[in-house]
């Protein structure tokens, strides 16, 4: 066991390192630590293969190693270590894992561009689930993911060159001309295609920087919400309404955990292929209102279900009205993250909503489309 133990606690030093290489962007130091940590692993698990009686050591082991493998993007080595793990006798709470990580290492594959040539510039989308077909999807499932890639994209430019926080209408024109996304076709993955990023020949403000330094830095922060690093990413993002603003617009990305249960990302860097694999669900991506609302630090909470029929945004705050089954219109006040690239979407759709009455006035907590 010395032994085991030592290679376990020697990968685990080295897959730390990687992580901080990775969110670093020095994907090339990433993938030779990965490399390195999944190396002793496997070692560790080989080590108690034959042992089918040390549980759990045995299928965490296991499960360790491919969940490494899948970071260094060999697929045939999770799974063998996955099927290896599975035939013994792991705890059921670790064995549901291990048939996820599997998942994850299926959907990895369809992460992997497989002989299509992407520029710095461009960003591979993909998403699986009960829905979704290879080069079939439901409109709705990806063309909104789409959109809200398209809004993440110019908020996170925003933000980057210092701009306040935009409460209404569309990005600054001299963004949306400069930097374009444009869709390509589908692919028979689960679902998948390239979004390209239109970048000036000659960029006439020094604030600006490459397109590509845009895209690695939304991954980045995709990276830390979906590994719940939520402390991190509010270091990144300082200001309170673009973290809000982003954490609400990954949480409409993010899979609904039943008709879509992955959404990837994939970019190349330095000839290496650089992948975020979102699996954390929707109903877990929480901002601090809806955090305090569970601590039972909010005030009055009401649920409310009807058609979003009006959406108008004034100084600092904004306000919708939700016209009920009854057809009663109930006036709701909206913050400025939440406004344009949240709630306007929603305009003439059924939705649920979570407020919070404060002072006999109702200010919108949560959203979401029905």
């Amino acid at each position: 066991m010395d032994e085991i133990t030592k290679l376990h606690s020697e990968a685990m030093e080295v897959a730390e390192r990687a992580y901080s290489e990775r969110f670093a962007q020095r994907y090339e130091d990433a993938c030779r630590l990965f490399q390195e940590a999944f190396e002793k692993e496997h070692k560790a698990a080989d080590l108690v293969a034959d042992k089918l009686e040390l549980e759990p050591t045995r299928s965490v082991l296991h499960r360790s190693a491919a969940s490494l493998a899948i970071k260094c993007n060999d697929t045939r080595e999770a799974e063998k270590l996955i099927a290896r793990a599975l035939v013994g006798n792991p705890p059921d709470e670790i064995a549901e894992e291990l048939r996820e990580l599997l998942e994850l290492a299926y959907f990895n594959r369809h992460l992997l561009l497989r002989g299509v040539s992407l520029g710095d510039n461009e960003v591979q989308l993909s998403i699986a689930g009960v829905d979704v077909a290879p080069g079939i999807t439901p409109p709705d499932l990806f063309i909104e993911r789409v959109q809200d890639f398209e809004r993440l994209f110019y908020r996170n430019i925003e933000r980057i060159v210092g701009s306040p926080f935009r409460e209404t209408g569309r990005p600054p024109k001299s963004i949306v001309e400069n930097y374009s996304v444009f869709l390509g076709l589908p692919r028979a993955a689960s679902y998948a295609v390239t979004l390209y990023i239109s970048q000036p020949h000659q960029l006439d403000l020094p604030s600006f920087s490459r397109a590509q330094e845009y895209i690695d830095d939304i991954l980045h922060s995709l990276e830390l919400l979906n590994e719940s690093r939520e402390t991190a990413l509010k270091e990144k993002i300082k200001n309170e309404d673009y973290y809000e603003n982003f954490v609400l617009l990954s949480r409409k990305m993010a899979p609904d955990g039943e008709r879509v249960r992955q959404v990837g990302l994939t970019v190349v860097r330095g000839g290496l292929e650089h992948s975020v694999a979102l699996r954390r669900p929707r109903s877990e991506i929480k901002i601090a209102a809806e955090l305090r609302k569970e601590r039972g630090e909010e005030p009055e909470l009401v649920e409310m279900i009807g058609e979003l029929v009006f959406a108008h945004s004034k100084e600092r705050r904004g306000q919708i009205k939700l016209r009920d089954e009854s057809g009663k219109e109930h006036p709701i006040i909206v913050k400025r993250s939440q406004m344009a690239d949240i709630v306007r979407p929603l305009y003439e759709h059924k939705v649920r909503l979570i407020g919070r009455r404060i002072e006999g006035k109702i200010h919108l907590a949560e959203i979401d489309k029905i």
